[in-house]
This record gives structure tokens, sequence and C-alpha cells, in this order.
């Protein structure tokens, strides 16, 4: 079996989906996909990273200083809960997209670090190819610090990047 790690950014819509069945759903060997999806959100924490990249107030020489680990707000575990709910609902409706499309998936929440935790899935399952679907993010993919060219730098297997469609 063709075993592909699908890393998603957030739930795909039906337009994502069947992006994946069309790559994947017509393969000569039966394909297996494994869906990654993290419990934060991603999407904020891509633009987090890249703020950190730039200064504060737009001011060139002036950066941002580092924020000390008694400066972290942690979620309340009533907000975790909610966020990790969230996560599985998504993560639930994608793979309801997925299987709907006649593609064999399963998958995953990501509590932690989203690439440390695909690195060792992928060797875990024995991978054969990932993906990782993302909203556009200029700036950290001509950086190369987005999950595509950081994962590519660590994975001994192919890594497909794929832009999520705004609209289906």
């Amino acid at each position: 079996m063709y075993e592909v790690v699908v890393l998603i950014e957030e739930p795909l819509a039906d337009g994502d989906a069947r992006q994946l069945a069309d790559l994947y759903g017509v393969l000569p060997d039966p394909t297996h996909l494994h869906v990654l999806l993290p419990t934060a959100d991603a999407p904020t924490h891509v633009e987090a990273v890249l703020a950190s990249l730039s200064d504060g107030a737009g001011a060139p020489g002036k950066p941002t200083p580092p924020i000390g680990s008694d400066e972290v707000v942690q979620p309340t575990p009533e907000e975790h809960a909610a966020v990790t709910a969230d996560a599985q609902a998504g993560l639930t409706r994608t793979l309801e997209h997925l299987r709907g499309l006649g593609l064999d998936a399963d998958g995953e929440l990501l509590p932690d670090d989203p690439l440390a935790a695909l690195e060792s899935i992928v060797a875990e399952r024995g991978s054969d190819e990932v993906v990782i679907m993302t909203r556009t993010h200029v700036v950290s993919q001509f950086l190369h610090i987005d999950w595509a060219s950081s994962a590519r730098r660590h994975l001994d297997v192919p890594v497909l990047h794929l832009l999520e469609r705004s609209e289906d």
C-alpha cells in the first residue's frame, strides 16, 4: 500500500479534499492517507512566527524584544478543551470529505510541534510521501521557513506542498 501523510494547517474545504482525490484516487496501487491536524491554531502560529521576524513597530532598527516565558499566556483547561474539540470536529469533517470521495483515510491531532511530529510519524508509518497543505504564506516561503521547506530538509521522502483554495 502506498502510504501518504498529509499535514494540513486547517480542516479541508471540499475543493481541497477534491484536489487530494484527484491526485491520489487514481493511482493504480491502493493508497492510504494519514491526515495530521495541529490542535493549535496553525495559521495564527505561522503568522506569529513571521511577525517575530519583523520589527515590532514597523520602524527599522527597532526589533521586537523576545517574549519571556513568564509573558506567555497559557490557555485555561476549558479553553484547551474547546480548542481540542474544535480540532477534532475539523479532523472528522476532513476525513468524511476524503472518504466520501473514495479515499482510504484516517488521521490524528497533533498537540505539539507539527514538524517534529511529522518526522516521527513518517518514520513510524514507513510513509512513501508527504503532502503539506497550507494557505499562502509568501514571506515564509520566500525565506524557506515554511513547513514544506523544513520538511524537505528533514525527511527522506518526497514532499508535495499544496496551497489551500480560498473558495470552493
